[in-house]
C-alpha cells in the first residue's frame, strides 16, 4: 500500500440505450415490489440471519449497559437492489493508503432518474485485510448508495426478518447452543466470552441476544465496526493511554529595570485579553486531555464511523486515523460538540 492515493477519473454513466428502455416500461408497482423483497429475506431462517446487522447506539441512561440498533446488512441491500430493479451503479476508489481505503458508489434510479450515492471505507489492521480492503470498502460503498434510495422499505421489513430468525431458532431446538456458537465464533476473533456477555447484558433473553449477536457478527465479519467499538477489545482504534502528568507552572526570569530612564514603547493594541500585570500566562496544552479523546471515542461509537467522518472532516479530521490529529483540532471538534448539546 501506498500512502493517500486518490482517484479522480469520472464515474460511468448508464448506456443511453438502457436508460430509454427503463423509461419505456411502466412504473414500478411498489406494493408488488415490497412482497417480493419480504418473500426474498425471509424465505429462509438461514438467509434471514444475513439479512441484519447490529451496531452500537450508545449506553441505556438508566442502566449505563451498552444499546444496539438493528440495521440492514450489505445482503439485504443487494436483495432490495434485485426486488427493485432498473438501477445502475458504478464505483471507484476515493482514497488508498496503508490503514484504510475509501470507496464511493454513485447510483442511479432509471426509473426517475434520481442520483443516490454512499461511501465505503474499510480499515485494515494486518496483512489479511488488506487483500480484502477494496473489495470490502466496495460492497459498504454499493450497500449504503442502494440503502439512501430504498431504506425506507427496508427497515419496514426488519421486525418481520427478526421474527424469521426467532422461528428458526425454535426449530433448531436450543437457543442455548446457538448463543454458545456464537461465542466461539467471537472467541475466534480474540473476543473474550466476559465481554461479549456484558455488551448483551441489556438485551431480554437469550433469544434477543442471539438476534443482536447476530448481527454483530455480520457487522465485524463486512468491517462497517471493530471488536474494539463493540466490546471494548480486540482490533480497532483504542485511545491512546497517557501517563498523567504533574501541573506546573513555567519559569519565568527576574524582572530588571530597564536600562534607560526612557519607557518602553508602547504595544500595539492586538484585541486580545492581554494577562494583568503580575499574572502568569497559563502554557497552553499541548495535547487534548484524555475527556477529549474518551468524549470522541464514544460520540464515534455513538453515531457511526460514516458519520463521525463526515462531522470530522469539517474540523480538518481524517476520519480513519482521527487519533493522530492535531491536537488543537481534536480540542475543536469536542468543544463544538459541547456547544451542540453533546454530553460529557
Amino acid at each position: 500500500m501506498t500512502d493517500i492515493v486518490k482517484r479522480e477519473n469520472a464515474m460511468v454513466a448508464p448506456p443511453a440505450s438502457l436508460i430509454e428502455a427503463s423509461l419505456a416500461l411502466p412504473p414500478r408497482d411498489m406494493a408488488e415490489v415490497s412482497a417480493r423483497l419480504i418473500e426474498m429475506a425471509t424465505c429462509d431462517p438461514e438467509v434471514a440471519r444475513s439479512a441484519i446487522y447490529c451496531v452500537p447506539v450508545g449506553k441505556d441512561k438508566d442502566t449505563g449497559l451498552q444499546k444496539f440498533k438493528l440495521g440492514e446488512s450489505i445482503r439485504l441491500a443487494e436483495m432490495g437492489q434485485g426486488a427493485f430493479g432498473r438501477m445502475f451503479c458504478d464505483v471507484r476508489i476515493e482514497e488508498q493508503s496503508s490503514n484504510s481505503v475509501t470507496v464511493k458508489a454513485m447510483l442511479m434510479d432509471l426509473q426517475t432518474l434520481n442520483i443516490y450515492s454512499g461511501l465505503g471505507v474499510a480499515r485494515i489492521f494486518n496483512e489479511a485485510r488488506a487483500k480484502l480492503a477494496i473489495a470490502a470498502a466496495t460492497s459498504i460503498a454499493k450497500r449504503n448508495a442502494i440503502l439512501s434510495m430504498i431504506r425506507p422499505y427496508t427497515n419496514a421489513i426488519l421486525p418481520q426478518i427478526k421474527a424469521c430468525i426467532v422461528r428458526g431458532l425454535s426449530e433448531e431446538g436450543s437457543v442455548k447452543e446457538a448463543l454458545d456458537k456464537l461465542l466461539s465464533d467471537l472467541a475466534d476473533m480474540g473476543i473474550s466470552e466476559s465481554a461479549v456477555k456484558k455488551a448483551v447484558a441489556n438485551e431480554r433473553d437469550n433469544v434477543d441476544r442471539v438476534v443482536v449477536l447476530l448481527g454483530i457478527l455480520n457487522a465485524l465479519r463486512d468491517n462497517i465496526v471493530t471488536p474494539y467499538e463493540v466490546f471494548g477489545e480486540g482490533e480497532g482504534e483504542k485511545p491512546p493511554v497517557r501517563e498523567p502528568q504533574p501541573k506546573t507552572k513555567p519559569k519565568t526570569k527576574p524582572k530588571t529595570k530597564p536600562k534607560t530612564a526612557e519607557p518602553p514603547p508602547a504595544a500595539e493594541p492586538s484585541g486580545e485579553a492581554q494577562p494583568a500585570e503580575g499574572e502568569e500566562e497559563e502554557p497552553a496544552e499541548e495535547v487534548p486531555d484524555e475527556q477529549v479523546i474518551e468524549a470522541l471515542a464514544e460520540h464515534r461509537r455513538s453515531v457511526g464511523a460514516m458519520t463521525f467522518t463526515k462531522e470530522a472532516k469539517k474540523f480538518g479530521i481524517v476520519g480513519h486515523s482521527w487519533l493522530k490529529s492535531e491536537p488543537a483540532a481534536l480540542r475543536a471538534m469536542y468543544d463544538a460538540l459541547q456547544d451542540d448539546g453533546f454530553s460529557k
